[in-house]
């Protein structure tokens, strides 16, 4: 498999998010414009600001989409394809991670969304740099799959 850039355990300490880290580690294979992609990402991390799905994972899902849609509308074969491709993606990180949710991951690793002090602790202690990594991963390998 190749090699990923930026998803390292201690990545997150350069100033981008998750979200923003999953753009950037596949900006070089997919051809996407850097720039727009980051801007795009941005308000994804923490679950979307609200603890919802983790932020790498979105990104990942805005990955898979960008790979595999035909930018055309009624194209339901591609629709279709990134459905049932997000769906495997999902079910994998679950198992690994027990959930999709960035509140029910954190609250895995002792951190409460809600709690500011918590929230520095996971910045300064890299508590999301596995999940990262981890993600990278696996949307690596899902798109050498074959659907």
């Amino acid at each position: 498999m190749e090699q990923i850039k930026d998803t390292k355990d201690d990545t997150l300490g350069d100033g981008y998010t998750c979200s923003e880290h999953m753009i950037l580690a596949f900006a070089d294979r997919l051809g996407y414009e850097m720039e727009t992609a980051l801007k795009m990402s941005c308000g994804l991390s923490g679950g979307m600001a609200q603890g919802k799905t983790c932020g790498a994972v979105v990104a990942a899902f805005m990955i898979i989409s960008y790979k595999y849609s035909s930018g055309k509308p009624n194209d339901q074969f591609s629709r279709e394809l990134i459905y049932q491709i997000i769906q495997e993606f999902s079910h994998r990180f679950i198992l690994r991670n027990g959930s999709i949710e960035c509140k029910k991951i954190l609250l895995q690793n002792h951190i409460d969304f809600q709690n500011p002090e918590d929230m520095k602790q996971l910045r300064e202690k890299g508590i999301c740099n596995p999940v990262v990594a981890y993600t990278a991963e696996l949307l690596a390998g899902i798109l050498t799959e074959d659907f």
